[in-house]
């Protein structure tokens, strides 16, 4: 017997169908020689927590692991399709992807501004645009989806820069000034390795960090002159009922720890596995992630890596509160 439905408040997503929905793991961990990356060393463990998180949530778990570029498309391509799962009796659809990452620049005629738009990896080096894997659920692909909340949380690295965090003075007598957040154990990036041969390198796809949203200053006989910007950002766009939830802003690269796996996974684990989760909004839970998140700090041997801050960058155009209700038993 189908579980029986009940009312739904209008500024609330319908949950009462069948099921909860298809939740997708794509876990790029171990990258092959011709892509000259390094294995993303506590993303398996990520990846296991994500399945139970989802489970618990009552989602229908597909993880894969160590796909190709080609793969990944293909394998998000099926699920779309309405064939390999229907969504028509599914509440939502989410899709969580764990690789390295960064960004590629494209020159937009006739203008010399170059955008920026996010890049993940499949484990044979070779890339997909963010914004390509995401519309592949948008209401013309996937039309069984319309009208249902679609969530996707990327750990993949934006870029290399680094957050050193804020100092905060604090009164008091012999109070000094403090960096926020508690202390972490050693950590790795998502980027994308310059080199493997010289330790203690940085996992980084840069030497130099690349300067995004700046604007080039002339210095004149009145004063500084603003010109054209030299980058503009372009994040990956989303549709109606879509959620996505980056590891981090745009140009940085996200922190992940070799044996307890990246922050914002940890962090997404273990609030939606919080007993009163079921009665409070997800943008409110995901709130939950980012405080939480922002108690960790990396410890490196690498000064310039050393006592950094990083929070996740959340991009939402839901139209209603996600509640991840108890579904009803049937009798």
């Amino acid at each position: 017997m189908q579980p029986v439905h009940h009312q739904v408040d209008g500024d609330e997503y319908d949950f009462t169908y069948p099921e909860r929905g298809m939740a997708v793991i794509i876990n790029n961990k171990t990258f092959g020689p011709e892509s000259g990356m390094r294995d993303r060393k506590g993303s398996d463990l990520d990846a296991s927590n994500l399945k139970n998180m989802f489970q618990r949530l009552g989602f229908k778990v597909l993880r894969c692991d160590n796909l190709t570029k080609d793969e990944m498309v293909r394998t998000l391509l099926k699920v779309a399709s309405n064939k390999q799962y229907d969504h028509t009796k599914a509440d939502c659809f989410a899709c969580a992807i764990l690789s390295h990452g960064a960004y590629q620049e494209l020159e937009e005629p006739p203008s010399a501004v170059k955008s920026r738009q996010d890049i993940i990896y499949g484990v044979d080096g070779r890339s997909v645009t963010t914004r390509h894997l995401v519309s592949i659920f948008n209401d013309e692909c996937c039309p069984e989806l319309e009208g249902k909340p679609r969530l996707f949380f990327i750990q993949a690295c934006r870029g290399t820069r680094t957050d050193a965090g804020a100092h905060l003075a604090v009164m008091g007598t012999g109070a000094q000034p403090t960096t926020q957040g508690a202390r972490s154990d050693k950590d790795a990036s998502d980027a994308v390795p310059n080199s493997y041969n010289q330790p203690g390198q940085k996992d980084m796809s840069h030497d130099k960090k690349p300067k995004l949203d700046e604007e080039e200053v002339d210095r004149g006989q009145s004063g500084y002159t603003a010109k054209a910007p030299v980058f503009s950002i372009s994040p990956c766009p989303i549709y109606k009922d879509f959620l996505l939830m980056y590891a981090i802003p745009p140009g940085f690269f996200a922190w992940r720890n070799k044996d307890t796996g990246a922050w914002m996974m940890q962090c997404l684990a273990s609030v939606l596995q919080e007993k009163d989760i079921h009665d409070t909004p997800l943008m409110t839970l995901l709130t939950r992630v980012s405080h939480l998140m922002t108690q960790f700090e990396s410890q490196t041997i690498n000064p310039e890596d050393d006592k950094k801050k990083a929070v996740p960058c959340v991009m939402s155009m839901l139209t209603k509160a996600v509640y991840f209700r108890d579904k009803a038993v049937p009798h």
